[in-house]
């Protein structure tokens, strides 16, 4: 008789040992995605929460649409106010650029969009030569250096955005030699920080073509012409 009841107890153990090890994986897996769905969630009310004011941007603009009004020998004596030199292709080009257009996108999913700026050419592509952010909602700063404006002036290169927010300076000489520079966002700073480059005697260009691989559309973006007709 007690060897009966033994039995019966240890099958008894031997089941809710089971149920709790079919439970345990299904309660784990729950747990992780109420995780996943709070850790959203939180994020999405971050974003929202550090909605700015797009009108920051406007004296920016404006600068941009005052040397647009400008003649060449005007721009070049004056040198607007926060305008890069990248810009002066508007008026170097001939042809290539017809006007400056402006756009904004957040470059970093942090909930502050950027304000983009591009000449734009007779067959809708676009050539970045200044990126303005918002810091701490209010301060309005440019994450172009000049120089990183100034490579829309040379041929064969430019300045492009990535889908996470980096940048990479392609060019390539006459003879047929790639170089590039890659720019990565420091989000602390708000700055771009060169972290690999290739040139004539250093570097792989097969990386920079890896990175490439996520290049942003930016012909895709919603612009808008600011020169006046």
């Amino acid at each position: 008789m007690n060897r009966i009841i033994i039995i019966a107890l240890l099958a008894l153990g031997l089941i809710a040992c089971q149920a709790n090890s079919a439970e345990g994986p299904v309660k784990k897996e729950t747990n992780e995605t109420n995780e996943k769905k709070k850790a959203k969630e939180n994020n999405s009310e971050k974003n929202v929460s550090e909605k700015v004011d797009l009108e920051l941007y406007n004296a920016v603009i404006d600068n941009y649409i005052t040397f647009t009004e400008m003649s060449l020998e005007e721009a070049e004596n004056t040198s607007p106010e926060g305008v890069k030199s990248g810009a002066y292709e508007y008026f170097y080009s001939g042809n290539t650029f017809e006007g400056i257009s402006v756009t904004y996108y957040d470059i970093n999913d942090d909930g502050v969009e950027e304000l983009l700026i591009a000449l734009r050419s007779g067959i809708g592509s676009y050539a970045l030569i200044d990126l303005f952010t918002i810091v701490d909602g209010e301060e309005v700063i440019s994450l172009f250096t000049d120089e990183m404006s100034a490579s829309v002036t040379y041929k064969r290169s430019g300045i492009l955005l990535l889908e996470n927010g980096n940048l990479i300076f392609t060019t390539a000489s006459g003879a047929g030699e790639k170089y590039g520079t890659i720019y990565e966002l420091n989000e602390e700073e708000m700055e771009y920080v060169e972290i690999y480059d290739v040139s004539l005697t250093e570097g792989d260009f097969e990386i920079i073509e890896k990175e490439l691989e996520n290049t942003l559309d930016i012909k895709a973006l919603d612009w808008n012409a600011i020169e006046k007709e």
